[in-house]
């Protein structure tokens, strides 16, 4: 028997195109000329491949995320080495701030070491125990520094949050005051006020009593001292302490 002349009008997957086949040549018939069946298979080929390969959501990575988690033994080397550039790229330079860590590390037991982390150790935040001195009585906080950060990092908000992060450990344990001797263009926006607001100073001979400032956590116990000397550990100097008891 012949074939039959009546042709099947169909539809080419590759290009869209009407085309026509005998029914005897429908089977696997989806493309109107090989050219289009080539074409259409390369075209699946690659986007397979490109699904396939495609990157994930992007996440910020781990490298870039600031972290600031307490201090531990494995990140000293790192934190002398910020400690000493920072401070030796800074205007008044380095005197002795890391060699003041040592100190502290093996001296005082209740000090509070926070360091950020950027992919590796770029910045740290200190705070040890300061006591304030009245004929009222006494009161013991703490007191912020060294704060530093590594000169490629500065600028970018690392200092801004260690120090955030730093007072809210001190506030949640009920301590009721920090101190900070420094800029107050900079701590100021972080809550500080001038100490002289309470009527209270530093012990440290030859240092502007302008520069010493209080995070209040409570403020009550804070005025009842007024006319009191703060001192901190005997590691970072000389101070006065006529009203120590």
């Amino acid at each position: 028997m012949g074939r039959t002349n009546r042709r099947i009008q169909l539809v080419c997957c590759n290009c869209g195109k009407p085309y026509t086949r005998y029914p005897s040549q429908l089977s696997g018939s989806k493309y109107c000329s090989k050219l289009c069946a080539s074409l259409y298979k390369t075209k699946q080929r690659i986007k397979h491949r490109t699904e396939n390969t495609k990157p994930p959501p992007t996440q910020k990575r781990t490298a870039d995320r600031l972290i600031v988690k307490p201090d531990a033994v494995e990140y000293q080397d790192d934190i002398r080495r910020i400690t000493v550039e920072a401070f030796s790229s800074s205007e008044l330079g380095h005197n002795g701030e890391a060699e003041l860590l040592g100190l502290l590390r093996s001296r005082c037991r209740q000090m509070l070491s926070l360091v950020a982390l950027r992919g590796e150790p770029v910045g740290h935040i200190l705070f040890t125990p300061v006591s304030i001195y009245s004929d009222h009585g006494q009161l013991q906080g703490m007191g912020l520094g060294p704060l530093s950060v590594l000169p490629d990092y500065q600028r970018q908000g690392i200092g801004s949050q260690l120090i955030v992060s730093g007072l809210e450990r001190p506030r949640a344990r009920g301590i009721p005051f920090v101190t900070v001797v420094g800029y107050p263009d900079y701590y100021i926006r972080f809550g500080f006020e001038p100490a002289s607001k309470f009527g209270i100073t530093h012990g440290f001979k030859g240092l502007p009593q302008s520069l010493l400032f209080i995070y209040s956590c409570d403020r009550t116990k804070l005025t009842s001292l007024n006319g009191g000397v703060a001192l901190y550990q005997p590691e970072f100097g000389t101070q006065d302490d006529r009203l120590q008891r």
